[in-house]
């Protein structure tokens, strides 16, 4: 768990991934992330 992102989860802010590398996403949402994003050229390119 990302402490840094767990703190900001608890804020006001609202945090999103950017990423849906599924390692980070999982670490994204165990840490409070609310949603993911991402850009379909390079989600399209890395396959």
């Amino acid at each position: 768990m990302n402490k840094y992102l767990k703190w900001l989860s608890s804020t006001e802010s609202i945090y999103w991934n950017d990423s849906l590398v599924s390692f980070e996403l999982e670490e994204a949402i165990c840490s409070g992330a609310t949603g993911a994003t991402s850009n379909p050229f390079f989600d399209y390119h890395a396959s």
